[in-house]
């Protein structure tokens, strides 16, 4: 009597709880996926086909995206180039990155000693070169105690990269406007006419800033009529807006450099810190020491060491007195001074050279700045 009940007590325990370790390690079988076909030997989830499905189309190749590699490397061949840099650190960039376009599996092409004087003025020193280099695929490290910037060989996508750099110096180079005399007799020639000229000199009362730049240029100025330069210069406007995002800013500026070919001279004016303002004629090929020379010679004080402030967006700049490297000093036309500009005189003034303004006989012509007195 107790085995029964010892059995059915088992069986009952078999029965509430189907999923005991007894149970469940016995099962052997293949699972059933819900709505499948029992006698199917290899059951799937049924799915709704429609009767004749209609083949779909390929898509279409889509468009190549931009390159992001090539608008980065024209960005910082622009920042290089807009540094202002002179010509020969431009033709280091372009000399080593020529070699390498031509050449990229040499490795002397691919290893740059940093500490090279040349180089170090180009690239280590400037704005903007040591970034061109290393957009391209060049490293800096320390070898040996010197500075190198190093690159494994170039693929074919940064060999692109180095030609499209070459692509963006070359076309600098080019579209370049400046025209230096390279011949004695064009030296003398220009030192002749510069002897010539009329500064056709004037002094204005105290003014605000806003109204001594306000300048307005005769016709006289223009090799070209008012209208062929303002027709030019819409033009000119609109192919900039279309290829902005293309061409470097630093390209844009050579090209509106270019355009202020057109004018024949400049007016320049300096207006000194009680407010007055001394107003001459200059050519656009006079380099910007002529500047000085004039206001030293118009102070009571010549002697006094001052500089020349240009407040052109986005900041404020100094009228270079000096040679840049290289050696050149740069002309009215490059500092962005044509056809018209309004300099700052800011005085550097000691103990024993005050500011004592301008010399007598220029006070006794002063006259006040009105709208018929803006142009020569």
């Amino acid at each position: 009597m107790d085995d029964v009940k010892d059995k059915m007590k088992t069986l009952m325990k078999k029965v509430n709880n189907p999923f005991s370790s007894s149970s469940s390690s016995s099962f052997k079988g293949q699972g059933k996926v819900l709505g499948s076909s029992i006698n199917s030997p290899n059951p799937q989830p049924s799915r709704l086909v429609p009767p004749n499905p209609t083949p779909k189309c390929p898509n279409p190749t889509p468009p190549a995206a931009p390159n992001p590699r090539r608008s980065q490397i024209a960005m910082r061949v622009g920042e290089f180039l807009a540094a202002g840099p002179d010509e020969a650190a431009v033709e280091v960039v372009r000399k080593l990155l020529g070699n390498l376009a031509k050449d990229p599996g040499n490795e002397k092409f691919r290893r740059i000693r940093m500490g090279n004087p040349k180089i170090r003025e180009a690239i280590g020193d400037g704005k903007g070169g040591l970034e061109v280099f290393e957009c391209v695929g060049f490293r800096v490290g320390e070898e040996g105690g010197e500075i190198w910037a190093a690159m494994e060989k170039p693929d074919e996508e940064q060999i692109g990269l180095i030609r499209e750099a070459l692509s963006l110096l070359g076309r600098w180079r080019s579209e370049d406007p400046k025209e230096e005399a390279t011949t004695q007799s064009e030296v003398e020639e220009r030192q002749i006419e510069r002897k010539k000229i009329d500064r056709q000199v004037r002094v204005f009362f105290a003014v605000p800033e806003s109204v001594a730049a306000r300048i307005d240029l005769p016709d006289s100025f223009y090799n070209l009529s008012a209208e062929e330069v303002r027709r030019e210069a819409d033009l000119r406007k609109k192919k900039l807006q279309e290829s902005q995002l293309l061409v470097p800013k630093s390209f844009r500026e050579k090209q509106a450099l270019a355009a202020r070919k057109r004018y024949k001279q400049a007016i320049i004016r300096i207006q000194f810190p009680d407010g007055v303002v001394l107003q001459a004629l200059f050519l656009p090929w006079e380099p910007t020491t002529v500047l000085y020379e004039f206001v030293s010679s118009a102070l009571k004080e010549p002697s006094l060491e001052f500089d020349l402030l240009h407040p052109a967006l986005p900041k404020v700049r100094l009228v270079p007195r000096h040679p840049r490297a290289g050696g050149r000093i740069p002309t009215l036309e490059e500092e962005d001074l044509v056809p018209s500009a309004l300099l700052r005189f800011k005085p550097l003034e000691t103990d024993s050279v005050p500011f004592t303004g301008l010399a007598n006989g220029l006070l006794e012509i002063i006259e006040p700045l009105t709208s018929a007195t803006t142009t020569l």
